[in-house]
């Protein structure tokens, strides 16, 4: 039949001609902050978001051989959510913000046991603005903040320092530094190199162990019904309780991966 098993097609990201300065300029940046202020590895954060789809698509397909184009079945679906993660150089992961479109609680999912003092909010349109970074602020940063300031071993008034994409709407406390990192946050930010494409690779695959589980019995049964697969609910309604499911469990996992979340610090520079 001419078919055989093919990657989607995908834009690549291009980089800047001035790539390495800007690199440079950063991680120098970084470290000589690091420097004058002792800064500690657990001083160090970096936070940004990132769109997670509820029907997470696949990248492979069956296409005809020598196609130079090749279309991904799914990709068409465009509902998703938005998790502000944040890892710190020393390794550790610190709770999320998972950001839902509309104006009300009523978005949010329903009958889903989240873990404590998670932050959940809503935004018309679906990503972080300066009221949700404000809640982020209140009830993620500043917890963490003043907990490690309480500590019988910290060193009062000690500076930290947060790796970003764009610049802060304001600081959530004193004594706090950045450095951005622009339209090149992909190739800089730890986040990016090592932990997000984990993190939805993981809520891909509780999708695909789910949707199989939904369509294999029907396929199993004597009557070979070829329509389960169109059968299997896709509301939002219930993809939205089941997504947030797969997040509880991918961010559990993923917040035992400390080297791995160290590695993209020391990808991005090494900061």
């Amino acid at each position: 039949m001419g078919f055989v098993k093919r990657k989607g097609t995908k834009a690549t990201k291009t980089l800047p001609a001035d790539f390495e300065d800007i690199k440079d300029t950063f991680v120098s940046k970084v470290q000589g902050m690091i420097q004058e202020h002792h800064i500690p590895d657990s001083f160090v954060l970096n936070f940004d978001q990132t769109g997670c789809h509820m029907v997470p698509g696949g990248e492979w397909t069956m296409g005809e051989m020598g196609s130079a184009l090749v279309t991904i079945a799914g990709l068409d679906d465009k509902r998703q959510m938005t998790a502000l993660l944040i890892v710190m150089k020393s390794g550790w992961m610190l709770l999320p913000q998972l950001i839902y479109v509309g104006k009300t609680d009523r978005c949010l999912p329903k009958c889903v046991v989240f873990p404590e003092s998670w932050d959940l909010t809503c935004t018309e349109s679906l990503w972080s603005n300066k009221g949700s970074m404000v809640l982020f602020a209140e009830k993620i940063l500043l917890p963490y903040i003043n907990g490690v300031r309480e500590s019988p071993h910290s060193v009062t008034n000690r500076r930290w320092l947060f790796l970003i994409s764009s610049g802060p709407t304001r600081a959530p406390t004193s004594n706090v530094s950045y450095a951005t990192m622009a339209s090149v946050k992909h190739r800089l930010q730890p986040l990016d190199l090592t932990v997000n494409f984990e993190y939805k690779e993981n809520i891909k695959s509780c999708f695909h162990e789910w949707y199989s589980a939904q369509v294999v019995p029907p396929l199993d049964d004597d009557a070979k019904d070829m329509t389960a697969v169109t059968q299997v609910n896709m509301k939002t309604s219930n993809m939205k309780p089941l997504h947030a499911e797969w997040i509880i469990a991918t961010h559990s996992k993923m917040e035992d991966r400390r080297e791995q979340i160290q590695a993209g610090f020391r990808k991005a520079g090494p900061l």
